[in-house]
């Protein structure tokens, strides 16, 4: 049985409308209105996945730095490539 959120009144679970007006929703809020459980295990479900989503992308993040880091220490600055370089012309060499 589906209960009318605006008069409280029971109506059979195929019903589309209220005695009252209401329109009963037609997608899957429907299951919400029959079981109220549902909506409590979606929303525990979408927490999960959201702290799961985060704790991905801040380990990204931190291996992109750290690796970032970690070249900057062993090579110097990677922005600086070209700038600084020697080459070997003709036995001498040039800056």
């Amino acid at each position: 049985m589906l209960q009318c959120p605006s008069c409280k009144l029971k109506s059979p679970d195929d019903a589309e409308f209220c005695e009252c007006g209401y329109r009963f929703p037609q997608s899957e809020n429907r299951r919400y209105l029959l079981n109220p459980e549902n909506k409590e295990k979606k929303s525990t479900r979408t927490i999960w996945i959201v702290v799961l989503l985060a704790i991905i992308s801040i380990s990204v993040a931190g291996w992109v730095i750290f690796s970032y880091v970690s070249i900057e220490k062993k090579y110097g600055s990677i922005f600086n490539q070209g700038k600084n370089i020697k080459l070997e012309e003709h036995g001498r060499v040039t800056q």
